[in-house]
């Protein structure tokens, strides 16, 4: 639908108060509070304990998902290979266990099996660990279990593994794997850096266990680099410098290397992040831009930019402290790219800039200037998760004694990959420190899925000329086959599965539509707009949708490897005039250039200059008003914005769900996972986030919700849309920052929904020949993260009474844990369209205008 300026977007308050018991709450959602926390409590018989752990004593033993403060020298660790309700079947008939797990325990990969989760238990007794270790290796051995110890069986079965706390624990496997790549490529005597995470603790505790890890670490001959240690979200780490050879051990996760070390918690390669410039030169015409206006809302986190570059001067504010800029030697295009990108957006698109002018805080270095080699990278000598809270503490509190920099800042743009940080499900350092940091200080970091540069094997052609040949639509599904094929090894790279963020993929998209084939360089996807095959993909943490959205990338192209059969395409291939977004580049002597950018960097940057042209249309439409919120309710309310006009389109979905399945049985969930892995909620529409057009219109409200209660909005309903069979759309999208609960597989502490069980919505809903859209994630996947969004369509003719209105109650469900907040920020937005000629926008604006005189904004409890 056409953008129209004069009809902003529009703002719902608060309507009447109702109020429900906690009983009467939990009759509404008996599924969500049956999962809200699985426990098999068990009756206080200890015989057949007493039988198998000798002295452990009448105390019960907890299996916790959380090993967390747990001390590791009595820790076992039961790998699961079932389900956790299978498991808690298992658990619950062995006297003298408990179960706790949360309800995003319960999770599968996307085959629909089971993913492996792991529970942990503390043996006080010595003598009863051994026994327990021991019944394992019998029966893992063919030994059947007799009498008492019959009940072991069936939890046995559920298990992969039963061991002690150890290195297998301590070096994910994906990890393990990015730590031998990196030694391949070192001589003999050469060093790596990893980051040796420890078990986290508190007071002296923790003290004595960092003294007893660096006496342990000095003995095996590792060199401490730099530590940091945060409470907020349960980080206490080493950056440390190994050899080759020892870092060798530490992927081959041995017992006698730095892995052994009982404190450790997690052994990562070290979080460096790196930039990647475009291709191609073009001196860059001049612009007659309004001068930016007001303090920064939005900062960019990245490489050190050309800060006289005419389209940069002025337009941002350069804050330096560790003066990267006197030693960037080489190339500074990754952070002038991506502050073009975020003040313009796509130049090839000629959009206006962004109201103000940005915070740019550098993090990125060539410090090497090796010819022809973009090296934009972090520094070595420091762990990034440090930088990353000093540096966004410094803009909205100030650091050292200082004024904050850039207070009214409400968005961070963090665009560069951390190519050796796979996720690995578990929450990285760097994840964790982004939902705190947007908990903390109400700011919404924009992510980069990250990118996938290996060759992609195309099994269908077993020669180039066998590609050259083949129709549009038959390369892009193989390449598509080929992306199924490596799509469990593709995942995102950390931080992007963190919670509170909002998580970028590219989208194969651009506005330079060049030929298929050129030369020898081929589009990959040449048919539709489908996400990028660079682009790493989801799901993330518990199944959550990662990425968010995807937002144009470039249409990149590959090349092929031309001995391989069948052949390999390369996808570390640049953004150039074949594909790729325009920005500003280098500069030529005097003269201003631009250049190409692309993937997923360009794609958050693009995203990030969105989210500033939402905030851009609210400050014009609403003034004060909307500048006096709350900076977490601005910030959440530029994300429900933006989630809430994404949309996936229907031909590539089919497309995607047909290569995806091809060969296997799959329930509709897991194919709906396959989308959500690919466009999260779906692509990014600039235009519709911002403005209404006159047959949709689109309201908002923000709030916080306290424990156990909610809040209650009315949407009037237009009466141009009564008796007409047309095709009509509502959608519901609620955005919230949550605290976390670092450690523990039910990581988000709180969770909200819009209500859509109520009787009374569902009434309205089907009074307006509605029901819930198929093109879209289900139920479950649309509650997994701090996003909750849900559309409802249809064609049957509407018919309601005059004056109805549609009751968004936005619910928040028990937490998961003791001590979460009073109250927890979030936003809505919430829309009703039509593709007929009905004027929805003033129908609706008038009936806002009416409904809400008379009544006072008060909370609701549902």
């Amino acid at each position: 639908m056409a953008k129209d300026i004069s009809r902003p977007l529009l703002r719902l308050r608060q309507s009447q108060e109702r109020k429900r018991t906690a009983a009467g709450r939990r009759a509404r959602f008996p599924g969500n509070f049956a999962k809200a926390r699985q426990q098999a409590i068990l009756a206080p018989k200890f015989e057949r304990m007493r039988q198998l752990l000798g002295s452990q004593g009448e105390a019960r033993i907890a299996l916790l998902n959380d090993p967390t403060s747990l001390a590791p020298e009595t820790l076992i660790v039961f790998e699961l290979r079932s389900s956790l309700v299978t498991f808690a079947e298992a658990v619950r008939v062995i006297d003298g266990f408990e179960l706790i797990a949360e309800e995003d325990g319960e999770v599968s990969d996307d085959d629909g099996a089971p993913i492996p989760g792991h529970f942990y238990a503390v043996f006080t007794d010595e003598k009863a660990l051994h026994e327990l270790l021991s019944l394992w290796q019998r029966w893992s051995n063919g030994e059947k279990l007799q009498g008492a110890l019959k009940v072991w069986e069936k939890v046995f079965a559920c298990l992969s593994d039963l061991r002690r706390w150890g290195p297998k624990d301590r070096v994910s496997k994906v990890h393990a794997d990015v730590i031998k790549r990196v030694v391949e490529d070192l001589e003999p005597g050469q060093t790596i850096h990893l980051e040796f995470e420890l078990i986290y603790r508190r007071g002296a505790a923790a003290d004595l266990a960092r003294e007893r890890v660096l006496a342990e670490l000095g003995g095996a001959g590792a060199r401490v680099v730099t530590t940091a240690r945060y409470d907020g979200f349960a980080f206490d780490a080493i950056l440390i410098e190994v050899t080759a050879e020892a870092a060798q051990a530490v992927a081959d996760r041995l017992q006698e290397s730095v892995a052994g070390i009982r404190d450790a918690y997690r052994i990562r390669p070290q979080s460096i992040g790196y930039g990647l410039a475009g291709e191609d030169r073009d001196n860059a015409p001049a612009r007659e831009d309004n001068a930016p206006e007001g303090n920064p809302i939005a900062a960019v986190f990245d490489g050190v930019p050309i800060a006289n570059h005419p389209y940069l001067a002025g337009r941002i504010a350069l804050d330096d402290p560790d003066d990267l800029t006197s030693r960037s030697i080489g190339s500074r295009a990754h952070g002038t790219a991506m502050a073009s990108l975020v003040i313009y957006g796509d130049l090839n698109k000629g959009g206006d800039t962004v109201r103000r002018g940005i915070y740019l805080r550098p993090f990125l270095a060539d410090t090497d200037n090796f010819p022809g080699l973009d090296n934009e990278r972090t520094l070595p000598d420091r762990i990034l998760v440090d930088d990353l809270v000093r540096a966004t503490r410094r803009i909205k509190v100030g650091d050292e004694g200082g004024a904050a920099q850039a207070p009214e800042v409400v968005v961070i743009n963090l665009s560069f990959g951390i190519p050796d940080l796979i996720f690995d499900e578990t929450m990285s350092p760097l994840a964790r420190c982004l939902d705190w940091l947007a908990w903390e200080y109400g700011v919404l970091f924009v992510v980069s899925a990250g990118n996938a540069v290996d060759p992609l094997k195309v099994q269908a052609y077993g020669d180039e000329n066998a590609l050259i040949a083949a129709t549009v639509a038959d390369r892009t599904e193989r390449f598509l086959e080929a992306l199924r094929d490596v799509r469990n090894v593709q995942k995102v790279l950390s931080p992007a599965e963190a919670m509170n963020v909002l998580t970028v993929g590219a989208l194969h998209d651009d506005e330079i539509k060049a030929a298929h084939t050129i030369g020898r360089s081929y589009d990959p996807l040449p048919e539709g707009v489908l996400p990028s095959i660079q682009s790493r993909i989801g799901l993330g943490y518990g199944r959550s949708a990662k990425p968010d959205l995807v937002a144009p990338g470039g249409r990149l192209r590959v090349l092929l490897h031309p001995t391989e059969s069948p052949i390999a395409a390369k996808r570390d291939g640049r953004a150039s005039r074949f594909g790729g977004l325009r920005v500003a580049g280098g500069m030529n002597g005097q003269q201003a250039q631009l250049t190409w950018s692309g993937a997923t960097s360009a794609a958050a940057a693009v995203t990030t200059h969105a989210l500033h042209k939402v905030h851009d249309a609210l400050e014009e439409g609403y003034g004060e008003a909307f500048l006096n919120l709350p900076d977490a309710h601005r910030a959440l309310l530029l994300k429900a914005l933006l989630v809430h006009r994404t949309r996936r389109p229907t031909e590539e979905l089919q497309l995607i769900e047909t290569v995806f399945s091809q060969g296997q049985q799959r329930h509709h969930s897991v194919q709906k996972a396959e989308i959500a892995r690919l466009f999260g909620f779906g692509s990014l529409d600039e235009d519709a986030s911002t403005f209404c057009a006159f047959n949709r219109a689109t309201a908002w409200a923000t709030g916080e919700v306290g424990a156990d209660r909610g809040l209650s909005f009315s949407l009037p309903l237009p009466i141009g849309l009564n008796g007409q069979a047309v095709a009509k759309a509502i959608t519901a999208t609620v955005c919230w920052f949550s605290p976390i609960l670092p450690g523990r597989q039910g990581y988000r502490a709180v969770r909200l929904v819009v209500d859509e069980g109520d009787v009374g919505f569902s009434d309205v809903i089907q009074s307006l020949g509605t029901k819930v859209s198929s093109n879209q994630l289900d139920s479950n996947g649309t509650r997994r993260g701090t996003v909750f969004h849900r559309r409802w369509d249809g064609q049957r003719a509407a018919n309601f009474q005059v004056g109805s209105t549609l009751e968004i109650k936005v619910s928040r469900m028990p937490d998961v844990a003791a001590g979460a907040p009073e109250l927890v920020p979030f936003a809505l937005a919430v829309s009703i369209e039509t593709d007929a000629n009905i004027p929805i926008y003033e129908q609706v604006l008038q009936g806002i205008d009416v409904a809400l005189r008379p009544r006072v904004a008060q909370p609701v409890i549902v």
